[in-house]
Protein backbone atom coordinates (compact mmCIF):
# COMPACT_ATOMS: atom_id res chain seq x y z
CA UNK A 1 0.00 0.00 0.00
CA UNK A 2 2.85 2.43 0.69
CA UNK A 3 4.22 2.08 -2.89
CA UNK A 4 0.84 3.11 -4.30
CA UNK A 5 0.63 6.04 -1.88
CA UNK A 6 4.13 7.20 -2.82
CA UNK A 7 3.29 6.98 -6.53
CA UNK A 8 0.08 8.99 -6.07
CA UNK A 9 1.89 11.67 -4.07
CA UNK A 10 4.65 11.94 -6.67
CA UNK A 11 2.03 12.18 -9.42
CA UNK A 12 0.11 15.10 -7.89
CA UNK A 13 -0.33 17.56 -10.76
CA UNK A 14 1.10 21.06 -10.45
CA UNK A 15 0.07 23.80 -12.85
CA UNK A 16 3.33 25.10 -14.31
CA UNK A 17 2.12 27.66 -16.84
CA UNK A 18 -0.95 29.83 -17.48
CA UNK A 19 -1.16 32.05 -20.55
CA UNK A 20 -3.90 33.89 -22.39
CA UNK A 21 -4.08 34.08 -26.20
CA UNK A 22 -6.87 34.80 -28.66
CA UNK A 23 -9.64 34.67 -26.06
CA UNK A 24 -8.46 31.41 -24.51
CA UNK A 25 -6.81 30.59 -21.22
CA UNK A 26 -4.07 27.98 -21.72
CA UNK A 27 -2.94 25.81 -18.83
CA UNK A 28 -0.03 23.38 -18.61
CA UNK A 29 0.75 20.97 -15.78
CA UNK A 30 3.26 18.28 -14.97
CA UNK A 31 2.09 14.72 -15.56
CA UNK A 32 3.05 11.09 -15.32
CA UNK A 33 2.71 9.15 -18.58
CA UNK A 34 -0.16 6.66 -18.37
CA UNK A 35 -2.13 8.46 -15.64
CA UNK A 36 -5.47 10.13 -16.32
CA UNK A 37 -6.09 13.75 -15.34
CA UNK A 38 -9.20 15.90 -15.06
CA UNK A 39 -9.14 19.67 -15.57
CA UNK A 40 -11.99 21.16 -13.57
CA UNK A 41 -13.37 24.59 -12.86
CA UNK A 42 -15.95 26.45 -10.85
CA UNK A 43 -17.14 30.04 -11.09
CA UNK A 44 -17.13 30.76 -7.35
CA UNK A 45 -15.05 29.48 -4.49
CA UNK A 46 -18.31 29.19 -2.53
CA UNK A 47 -19.53 26.43 -4.87
CA UNK A 48 -19.02 22.91 -3.61
CA UNK A 49 -18.99 21.09 -6.96
CA UNK A 50 -16.29 21.30 -9.62
CA UNK A 51 -17.19 20.92 -13.32
CA UNK A 52 -15.07 18.77 -15.66
CA UNK A 53 -13.68 20.74 -18.57
CA UNK A 54 -13.42 18.42 -21.57
CA UNK A 55 -13.43 15.08 -19.79
CA UNK A 56 -10.56 12.79 -18.79
CA UNK A 57 -7.13 13.29 -20.35
CA UNK A 58 -4.63 10.42 -20.58
CA UNK A 59 -1.05 11.63 -20.17
CA UNK A 60 1.17 10.71 -23.09
CA UNK A 61 3.91 13.22 -22.15
CA UNK A 62 5.43 14.68 -19.00
CA UNK A 63 3.51 17.92 -19.60
CA UNK A 64 -0.21 18.14 -20.28
CA UNK A 65 -2.01 21.17 -21.72
CA UNK A 66 -5.59 22.35 -22.10
CA UNK A 67 -7.39 25.51 -23.14
CA UNK A 68 -10.63 27.14 -22.08
CA UNK A 69 -12.44 29.86 -23.99
CA UNK A 70 -12.97 32.86 -21.75
CA UNK A 71 -14.88 36.10 -21.83
CA UNK A 72 -14.52 39.27 -19.81
CA UNK A 73 -17.81 38.71 -17.94
CA UNK A 74 -16.89 35.43 -16.29
CA UNK A 75 -14.44 34.27 -13.67
CA UNK A 76 -13.28 30.70 -13.25
CA UNK A 77 -11.14 28.88 -10.74
CA UNK A 78 -9.28 25.82 -12.03
CA UNK A 79 -7.74 22.66 -10.64
CA UNK A 80 -6.20 19.51 -12.10
CA UNK A 81 -7.04 16.24 -10.38
CA UNK A 82 -6.25 12.56 -10.53
CA UNK A 83 -9.35 10.38 -10.11
CA UNK A 84 -9.23 7.93 -7.20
Amino acid sequence: ASAVTAERLAAAPIVIMVTQTNGALNLAWNAVVGLTYHLQYKTSLNQTNWVDLGGARLATNLTMTASDLINSDSRRFYRVTLPP
